[in-house]
C-alpha cells in the first residue's frame, strides 16, 4: 500500500506542476519557477509506483519522458525570451500534457473503482471537467495567437477552471488516500 500512497502523492504534486505557472522576471530573463518538466518527472515516478504484475505502463512512461524533454526545451526557450516561434511546439507539448493528466488520473480512478471507493466517480467527473478546461485553454490560446487578443480572456477563464479542478482533484486524491489508510487499518 505504501507504493500506492507514494503514487498518489506524486500524481497530486505532478498535477500541480503541470497546470500551474508562476513566472519571475530577472531583468531580461523570465523563469517559470514551477516548470512542467518537473510534473512530467513526478508523473513518471507515479507510474512506477502504480506498477504491478498486470500493469507496467511502459508506453505512458515513455510519453512522460518525451513530455519532460519537450517541457525542458520549452522552459529553456521561454527563459531565453522566445528567440524562435514555438507555437506548433507548444501545441504538441500541450497535447502530451493532456494525455499524461488523463492517463495517470485514469489509473488513480481505476484503483479507486477496484476498492469500490465513492471517490472514483467524483475523480472521474473532475478529471473530465479539467480536461475540457485544458482543451478550451489550448484552443483559446491558439486563437489568441493567430487571430486577435479577443480570446485572451477565454484562455484565462479556462485556465482558472483547470486550476480549480486540479486543486479539487488533489483534495479528493488526499481523501481517497485517507480512505485507503482506513481500509488498511480495518483489515489488520
Amino acid at each position: 500500500m505504501k507504493k500506492l500512497y507514494k503514487g498518489i502523492n506524486y500524481t497530486a504534486i505532478g498535477l500541480l506542476f503541470m497546470v500551474l505557472s508562476i513566472n519571475i522576471d530577472f531583468g531580461v530573463f523570465r523563469i517559470n519557477i514551477i516548470p512542467d518538466w518537473v510534473g512530467f518527472i513526478l508523473m513518471f515516478f507515479a507510474l512506477c509506483e502504480f506498477e504491478d504484475d498486470r500493469h507496467k505502463h511502459l508506453l505512458l512512461k515513455i510519453v512522460s519522458i518525451i513530455g519532460a524533454l519537450f517541457a525542458i526545451a520549452e522552459w529553456i526557450i521561454e527563459i531565453l525570451n522566445n528567440p524562435i516561434d514555438i507555437t506548433m511546439f507548444s501545441f504538441v507539448f500541450s497535447l502530451l500534457k493532456l494525455l499524461m493528466i488523463f492517463a495517470v488520473l485514469g489509473i488513480v480512478i481505476r484503483i479507486a473503482k477496484a476498492v469500490k471507493s465513492p471517490y472514483a466517480q467524483k475523480l472521474n467527473v473532475t478529471r473530465t471537467v479539467m480536461l475540457l478546461g485544458l482543451v478550451l485553454t489550448l484552443i483559446a490560446a491558439i486563437l489568441t495567437y493567430y487571430l486577435d487578443e479577443m480570446f485572451a480572456l477565454a484562455a484565462t477563464v479556462a485556465g482558472a477552471v483547470v486550476l480549480i479542478c486540479a486543486v479539487i482533484t488533489i483534495i479528493m486524491m488526499n481523501g481517497f488516500k485517507k480512505e485507503l489508510k482506513n481500509l488498511e487499518a480495518q483489515s489488520e
